[in-house]
């Protein structure tokens, strides 16, 4: 009976540092990801501050007419010039096509609405935008 004992006191023992070790590395997987998510978010965060201002910078050079910001069905973002963003003819077939068209301002609250979705845990469609833009000219 006291051998009986002894083996099951072992494998108690055994069962606790176990299960001590499980939630150790629990722990650190929970850890991992989380740092991971959290180095995720600001790479995508860095790279929608970059379109943006090299959409900004863009938008500068153009001098002698409004600059707006066109978005492909794809997610490609272009800047074309326009004398009236409401009337003009060109904007209006290209919006008939499913682009959108906005002011940089417009733009500018766009990548933070982007940024509210990678918060929001919502990444693959951002990456999906940055991915089409990432040889924005």
């Amino acid at each position: 009976m006291g051998e009986v004992r002894r083996v099951v006191s072992n494998v108690v023992k055994m069962l606790d540092r176990e299960q001590k070790e499980s939630k150790r590395l629990l722990d650190t997987m929970h850890q991992l990801q989380t740092c991971l998510e959290d180095d995720s978010k600001a790479i995508i965060y860095g790279s929608l501050g970059r379109l943006l201002v090299l959409i900004r910078v863009e938008a500068a050079k153009r001098t002698m007419a409004l600059a707006v910001v066109l978005i492909s069905p794809d997610g490609q973002v272009t800047i074309e010039e326009t004398h009236h963003i409401n009337s003009d003819s060109y904007l209006e077939r290209l919006k008939s096509q499913g682009f959108s068209v906005m002011r940089v301002d417009e733009f500018s609250s766009f990548i933070d609405s982007l940024k509210s979705a990678v918060e929001a845990g919502n990444l693959i469609p951002v990456i999906d935008f940055l991915r089409a833009n990432r040889q924005f000219r």
